[in-house]
């Protein structure tokens, strides 16, 4: 959205049509999507899906302990982020042939299965 309110939608298909042209394709490695939980979770995995973007990764909003990210409160039952991810995980999961990898799930996955990450879940303090 522009600063005046306007919709962009058009301006960044045309632009991330770009990263997929043959010419381009080997310099587009993925696209980053904020989770914004207003926003239908399928909907946000299935829209840059026509871009063929190699990846999608999911960005979580900022928050700590004084500060939580929006809707998220203290009571430990109430998921709202991971409730989002969920629907995104099994509309991903769920697919017949994967049109993306989606890094997160990626990674749990290899983790689970005790394959390597490319992302340590901790490091410990020196």
């Amino acid at each position: 959205m522009h600063a005046d309110g306007r919709g962009s939608h058009a301006e960044v298909s045309a632009a991330l049509r770009h990263p997929g042209t043959p010419e381009n394709r080997h310099l587009f490695s993925g696209l980053l999507c904020t989770i914004d939980l207003a926003s239908d979770p399928v909907g946000v995995h299935d829209g840059p899906l026509e871009f063929a973007p190699p990846r999608v990764d999911f960005l979580l909003p900022h928050g700590n302990w004084t500060s939580p990210p929006p809707r998220r409160t203290a009571d430990p039952a109430h998921t709202p982020y991971a409730d989002w991810l969920r629907a995104v995980f099994d509309r991903w999961y769920g697919q017949r042939r994967q049109e993306t990898e989606v890094r997160l799930f990626q990674e749990i996955m290899n983790l689970l299965l005790g394959a390597p990450a490319a992302v340590r879940p901790w490091a410990p303090v020196r």
